[in-house]
């Protein structure tokens, strides 16, 4: 059993089922409408945040917005990306 936990292929698989567990649980919890909105559109909620929240937050607070959708790279935050739930890093 220890030997299983030591190994990086299992972990990762922990990292999987609980992505997909959060994953599921955001598609169950968007009403009928979004999720066809989701499905049908070409939403993309980090480019949103990247050209319209981003530009606000410096300006207001003086703070550079990192936006980082599913996939992109930088750092443990970035792992929290999810499909529609980009992560956010305020610097």
């Amino acid at each position: 059993m220890r030997a299983l936990g030591a190994d990086p292929g299992a972990a990762a698989m922990r990292r999987d089922a609980a992505f997909v567990k959060r994953t599921l649980s955001d598609i169950l919890s968007a009403t009928p409408r979004e999720r066809r909105l989701r499905l049908e559109g070409d939403a993309d909620e980090a480019a949103a945040y990247r050209s319209g929240l981003a530009p606000l937050v410096a300006h207001e607070l003086g703070a550079e917005l990192v936006v980082l959708g599913e996939g992109e790279g930088g750092g443990p935050k970035a792992a929290s990306a999810r499909p529609f739930k980009p992560a956010i890093l305020v610097e």
